[in-house]
């Protein structure tokens, strides 16, 4: 009966030991520091050093783009917007920023037909044609997926969706929400833990703490640490 006990224990440890390094070799270290990131796909992400340069990721490495920006976002087709230091807008657009009517502080890109961003006053704003739409309500952070579906944030950490043209608050209280689309829900909680919601909570997914991330039409995640570390998960 010992030794029962003790092959039984012998192998809840090694099953322990094994989870616990496939749990340290979740994310692969990137080379290369920013402070934000913008995933369209795994071939093509977008971000921010950490003296505001713009750093375009081709699939290999980071490569310097011309731009000073606070904010970045790009679509799952590409689509690329910015926020100035000054807070004016920016797309990106045949190798160069130009300049759009309006004045944001974030900016979230869903595609080219799903724009959203946050202005003055934690006001929330859409791109419809060629011109920024009012939105009722006000968000610290919003975050649209390529389907058009809106998450934000408040200043108080409350969680909204955005549904039939009005908020409904969901559970749960995070620094930002990252959506990929209406059934990929993701955020950063008050611990810097990446969670994941599951249609009622937020499920704790992955070991560690990041500063920012963001995940791609494609699954793809990728993540900044508070020291500008950058991570991609396998």
């Amino acid at each position: 009966m010992k030794h029962i006990f003790l092959l039984l224990a012998v192998s809840f440890l090694s099953i322990t030991v094994s989870a616990q390094n496939e749990k340290d070799q979740e994310w692969t270290k990137l080379k290369g520091k920013l402070k934000q990131i913008s995933v369209a796909s795994d071939g093509n992400a977008w971000g921010l050093g950490l003296n505001h340069g713009v750093w375009q990721w081709d699939g290999t490495k980071f490569n310097l783009k011309k731009g000073i920006l606070q904010s970045i976002s790009v679509g799952h087709d590409g689509a690329c917007w910015g926020v100035g230091v000054n807070n004016g807008v920016h797309k990106w657009e045949n190798n160069k920023w130009v300049r759009i009517p309006g004045n944001l502080r974030q900016v979230s890109v869903g595609s080219k037909d799903h724009i959203w961003g946050v202005g003055e006053g934690n006001g929330i704003w859409k791109r419809e044609g060629d011109r920024w739409v009012k939105v009722i309500g006000q968000a610290n952070w919003i975050s649209v997926g390529h389907d058009g579906t809106v998450w934000g944030t408040r200043v108080d950490a409350t969680v909204w969706q955005y549904v039939d043209n009005k908020w409904q608050k969901v559970n749960g209280e995070l620094k930002k929400v990252i959506v990929n689309n209406k059934d990929d829900i993701w955020g950063l909680n008050f611990f810097n833990q990446p969670v994941k919601w599951n249609g009622t909570s937020w499920d704790i997914k992955y070991e560690g703490t990041l500063e920012d991330m963001s995940v791609g039409a494609d699954g793809t995640i990728l993540g900044v640490k508070a020291n500008g570390n950058i991570y991609k998960l396998n």
